[in-house]
């Protein structure tokens, strides 16, 4: 298809199932492509440590890049330009919400996914989307997270893996 000029950008929040470990919605941004709906959608996962929607990155092992890349928002950037509807939040730690400070000792890895399928559903609830169209992308954590996340949801039709690291043991 012809490449989208015009796309907007909506912050939202949407509610997390497991509010009772210290967050009860999740904040993020919504990229919306100028195209009569409803559209495909793809949710973006973080890499591993403390991650902001936009997942600024300083660089790699051997060089730094000033101002830190803004690798989530690219992406979001492109395939909203592309024609799908895109979601990326700020990842579940105490920087983005101190409001966990206190819920530090329940977390567990698996929330990442659970917050995956939060998206995916609040997605599903949106005019602009198509819910049986869905894609989960993910970078490093979140592209070894992605296939979890696809697996269990019949509603997505395609992940995406960047520099992921899939265990080769897990069935």
């Amino acid at each position: 298809g012809q490449p989208v000029d015009d796309v907007r950008e909506e912050v939202v929040t949407f509610p997390s199932r497991i509010r009772e470990r210290g967050v009860a919605r999740l904040k993020g941004t919504l990229s919306l492509p100028a195209l009569p709906g409803p559209r495909p959608a793809v949710i973006l996962l973080h890499g591993s440590g403390p991650s902001s929607r936009d997942a600024e990155l300083p660089g790699d092992l051997v060089s730094r890049v000033s101002p830190p890349f803004p690798f989530l928002r690219a992406m979001a950037d492109f395939f909203a330009h592309e024609g799908l509807v895109v979601l990326r939040w700020d990842k579940r730690t105490p920087q983005f919400y101190p409001e966990l400070a206190g819920h530090l000792r329940e977390f567990r890895f698996s929330d990442y996914e659970t917050d995956a399928r939060d998206a995916i559903a609040y997605l599903t609830t949106r005019p602009e989307v198509n819910p049986d169209a869905i894609v989960v992308a993910g970078h490093s954590e979140g592209g070894g997270i992605a296939p979890h996340v696809a697996a269990a949801e019949p509603r997505v039709v395609a992940t995406v893996m960047l520099a992921a690291f899939p265990d080769p043991f897990d069935g």
